[in-house]
């Protein structure tokens, strides 16, 4: 079995029909909220996140908070191991820096949203990329 079947959960002989059909709906789902998310203001599901910095804290500690970096790399890494079935979309960055860069920016011009917005908005970017 090659390693690109075990990481996507196929099997040398192909996917069931209601495998197929249940990758189909979670990848669906979550492109649904992540879009839900950027078209509605309001909350579309609990919103209890472990460990969040605002954009405010963000932009006063983050050059020198790993906690603060590694928890957004986590959502970074969580949201492209919920989504990417057939494409590694945090492939499509430099590494690290790139998404603390980015998401540094994004706070500065929303300083009252919470990072997992920034974080969020750009693997939608992420999604565009060619």
């Amino acid at each position: 079995m090659h390693l690109r079947n075990l990481r996507s959960g196929r099997s040398p002989i192909g996917l069931s029909n209601e495998t197929k059909l249940s990758h189909l709906m979670s990848r669906s789902f979550l492109s649904f909220m992540i879009a839900a998310a950027l078209v509605f203001n309001g909350p579309l599901m609990a919103e209890t996140t472990l460990g969040e910095p605002s954009c405010a804290q963000w932009l006063k500690r983050s050059a020198k908070s790993e906690t603060d970096r590694a928890w957004l790399l986590g959502l970074m890494s969580g949201l492209n191991l919920a989504d990417s079935k057939e494409e590694d979309y945090l492939s499509k960055i430099a590494g690290p820096q790139e998404i603390f860069q980015w998401v540094t920016v994004w706070c500065r011009a929303n300083p009252q949203k919470k990072i997992s917005e920034g974080g969020i908005e750009l693997y939608v970017e992420l999604l565009r990329r060619e």
